[in-house]
């Protein structure tokens, strides 16, 4: 798609275009820039980083799961940083939680194409010990909710994708802190509170929540959701059009607003901050191809 509307917007250099979590090519297939055209960039990885972490901190079994959906760039870098915030938590906290799923060695995990194969694949991952899956998959995604709740288990939970601001509703401080809370590391034990400062992008989401509509229309326990919401950097592109700008690369991040994780108060705020610096994985390079490894995340109580 990203070649055919290259091809459309270099044929039409007084009408602006613009691609989402793509760039734009020349007639070679090179990634190149466009007077009129405008690149959405989406970094859902970052919500998924963060996903990551606090799913390693509320297992009750030690073992994640992530199944993707298309075996594309955008699906392969969130089960990436899932497992990628797993590790952090490791790292942090000296445990030892694994994912499957998701290979770091070979860059490569479990794909289903369908909601039935992403039914099987969780169904899979439970009889394993998995305890908390995230799906990646799409409208597939509803595979996983039917395998969570045949599973009949009341410690087995989601982290659902693919949701929208219009999915969410805000609790009012006091609501959050009178939550129900859970023990941290996946140990049983006295629950463990993670603090943040009142500043961070984790006390802004801590007190965002998935409706209870959804929740219901979901039909399984959610932990959490990944939220990505394009509104706000389609308002600029139209703007920056209107007002005869050039076009230029609009983010959608953690720091842009468009990307979420509901209920982020047991994270810490360098987590946040983490993601939001990238993903990177031990000695391997990022999308930029620089090298590094995770940040030591802290847990404090």
């Amino acid at each position: 798609m990203a070649a055919s509307i290259s091809e459309a917007a270099r044929s039409n250099p007084k009408v602006r275009f613009a691609l989402v979590g793509a760039s734009f090519v020349d007639s070679k297939g090179a990634a190149t820039s466009l007077k009129n055209g405008s690149v959405v960039d989406v970094d859902a990885s970052q919500a998924a980083y963060l996903a990551g972490y606090a799913s390693a901190g509320m297992t009750t079994t030690g073992t994640l799961a992530v199944v993707g959906g298309e075996r594309d760039n955008v699906t392969s870098s969130q089960m990436s940083a899932f497992s990628q915030g797993v590790d952090a938590y490791n790292l942090a906290n000296g445990t030892s939680i694994t994912v499957l799923g998701w290979n770091p060695v070979t860059s490569d995990g479990t794909y289903a194409g369908s909601a039935n194969e992403v039914r099987t694949a969780t169904a899979d991952a439970i009889s394993q010990g998995a305890d908390i899956i995230a799906p990646f998959a799409g409208e597939a995604n509803e595979g996983a909710a039917r395998a969570v709740a045949e599973a009949a288990n009341p410690t087995v939970r989601l982290v659902w994708s693919g949701l929208t601001k219009n999915d969410l509703k805000g609790l009012t401080r006091d609501e959050a802190q009178s939550a129900e809370t859970a023990p941290m590391s996946g140990q049983s034990g006295a629950t463990v509170t993670q603090h943040v400062d009142t500043q961070s992008f984790a006390d802004a989401f801590s007190y965002i929540q998935i409706a209870d509509e959804v929740r219901s229309a979901i039909g399984a326990p959610v932990l959490t959701g990944v939220v990505v919401d394009y509104k706000a950097a389609m308002d600029t592109l139209i703007a920056q059009a209107s007002a005869g700008e050039k076009a230029s690369v609009v983010p959608v991040s953690l720091a842009s607003g468009g990307v979420i994780l509901t209920g982020l108060r047991r994270l810490h705020a360098d987590a946040v901050l983490r993601a939001q610096a990238g993903p990177v994985r031990h000695g391997r390079p990022d999308r930029d191809g620089r090298h590094g490894h995770l940040h030591t995340l802290r847990r404090v109580s």
